[in-house]
């Protein structure tokens, strides 16, 4: 099987590797990036040499078929996870630039591959404007930059699907997941590193809390997605969930006991760029493809903790 990933130096793309390894030995991986200083080392310093790193501005499509002219331009499977570097903290602030990396990077790998099966990584902040219970039923007007984007990429998958760029597609409107690699900007990261490794007993949220989060662990994400990719279940638009929304505040309040804080203090100031007030369910991936989100609040929470334990002392031994 002949597999390609885009925007594989990412925190998705990395742990999605990591669960590739653990499976079939035959499928070739042919993983783009672009920006990252330290994929090749990722690459080699969990083994896995049977991915072919691809670097590559795929905004760029002179680039993107003198990189496929090289490597060949079938797949059996494409799982596109290029994101725009600003992601949504900026995107309202540069939305140009978020619009043209968004729809440009699929745009430019649909018309220079030929995917069997395209999976895109959709956002569930294409409920922007909603409050409580949303599915892909629900009618869509985003008014948010990044939710527009996404949107955008979604009605340009099934217009490649329509006149025969790619052969299917499956569209996961994902709702977040933590763990290992992701940005040290990022909820979860902040928390285990100002409860745990700093040993803090205040935080800092942006807005009054009470906006909503629904994030899986990782390893739950990639086996989601695993199960994806193994499934004949083609031509669908899936809300990729854990089904368990808290507030931030909650969450704060949450990690900070799971971390052995008896007493914190929450501080909040200005807005949120993205406040979210919906949230779904992990019914439909549950039903289509047998995947349901296992790991508990406490379990991930720890995951990670150890883990940015360990990259901290390898830090610190790398220094001295």
């Amino acid at each position: 099987m002949r597999l390609l990933i885009t925007g594989a130096s990412g925190f998705i793309g990395k742990n999605l590797l990591l669960k590739l390894l653990k499976c079939r030995n035959d499928t070739e991986i042919i993983a783009t990036y672009n920006r990252s200083e330290d994929f090749c080392t990722f690459l080699q310093k969990n083994d896995l040499d049977n991915v072919n790193a691809i670097k590559v501005d795929i905004t760029d499509l002179c680039a993107v078929k003198e990189a496929f002219r090289k490597t060949g331009n079938e797949f059996d499977i494409t799982v596109h996870l290029v994101a725009s570097p600003a992601e949504i903290r900026l995107s309202a602030k540069e939305p140009q630039e978020d619009l043209r990396i968004a729809t440009y990077s699929l745009l430019n790998i649909m018309t220079s591959t030929k995917t069997r099966d395209l999976i895109f990584m959709s956002s569930g902040a294409v409920y922007d404007g909603h409050k409580g219970p949303v599915s892909p039923t629900t009618p869509t007007d985003p008014s948010f930059p990044y939710a527009i984007s996404k949107l955008t990429c979604e009605h340009y998958v099934k217009y490649a699907e329509k006149y025969g760029l790619i052969d299917n597609y499956v569209i996961l409107r994902f709702f977040g997941c933590y763990g290992p690699y992701e940005s040290p900007r990022k909820i979860y990261t902040a928390l285990v590193k100002n409860f745990y490794l700093e040993g803090k007993n205040e935080f800092t949220i942006i807005g009054d809390g009470n906006n909503l989060i629904d994030a899986m662990y990782v390893d739950d994400a990639m086996e989601g997605l695993a199960a994806v990719m193994r499934s004949s279940i083609r031509n669908v638009v899936i809300d990729f969930a854990r089904g368990t929304p808290i507030t931030i505040n909650e969450l704060v309040t949450k990690v900070g006991e799971i971390l052995g804080k008896e007493k914190i203090t929450l501080q909040h100031t200005a807005r949120p760029v993205e406040y979210i007030s919906f949230y779904s369910t992990s019914k439909q991936m549950e039903k289509l493809f047998g995947f349901k989100p296992s790991t508990p609040l406490k379990t991930g929470i720890w995951k990670l903790a150890r883990f940015l334990e360990m990259k901290e002392k390898s830090l610190s031994t790398a220094v001295h």
